[in-house]
């Protein structure tokens, strides 16, 4: 067995990639990786890319960490800023956002626990890549899984320079 057949191992090569329209999410563990106590997500964040609009999960907690480069975010009322190596804490039930604070590429971890939430970006992920949804169903298909957006937020948020990269073009 070589070292890339272990499992054990996650590497570069490692977990779904999935294209949700303004961004891509890798899907490094699932939920079926760790008995369900949490997944982990890698996203790329252009400069200046806004993660999405405020929202809230009511089932999990979330942490982005930062794996490079500036990242603010919104928790709450409260804006937080940090850098490569920095975490933000999102607990259960607050609204949040996040974004790239700089001009120059930034990439997170996201830790979600328990797990269940990456079922929510698989499905998002059809339904873009089908070309067929509207910003209801997107909104509807967060609910299913517990997850409550302020597309209402969106514009304060890219009035302060920020995009949401592939649908600004």
């Amino acid at each position: 067995m070589t070292v890339h057949d272990s499992p054990f191992l996650r590497d570069l090569s490692w977990g779904n990639v999935l294209g949700l329209g303004f961004t891509q999410v890798r899907l490094v563990l699932t939920g079926a990786d760790t008995d369900g106590a949490f997944a982990l997500s890698e996203q790329p964040l252009a400069p200046r890319a806004l993660a999405g609009p405020l929202h809230t999960h009511a089932r999990e907690s979330g942490f982005i960490h930062v794996a490079q480069g500036e990242v603010a975010a919104q928790v709450g009322d409260e804006e937080v800023h940090t850098s490569t190596r920095g975490t933000v804490l999102v607990p259960r039930g607050t609204r949040h956002t996040f974004w790239n604070d700089s001009d120059e590429p930034a990439r997170v971890l996201e830790l979600f626990t328990p797990a269940g939430l990456e079922s929510w970006f698989a499905e998002l992920a059809e339904m873009v890549g089908s070309g067929e949804y509207t910003l209801d169903d997107i909104v509807e298909s967060g609910r299913r899984y517990g997850t409550e957006l302020e597309l209402d937020s969106l514009d304060p948020l890219l009035a302060r320079g920020l995009r949401l990269p592939g649908l600004d073009q």
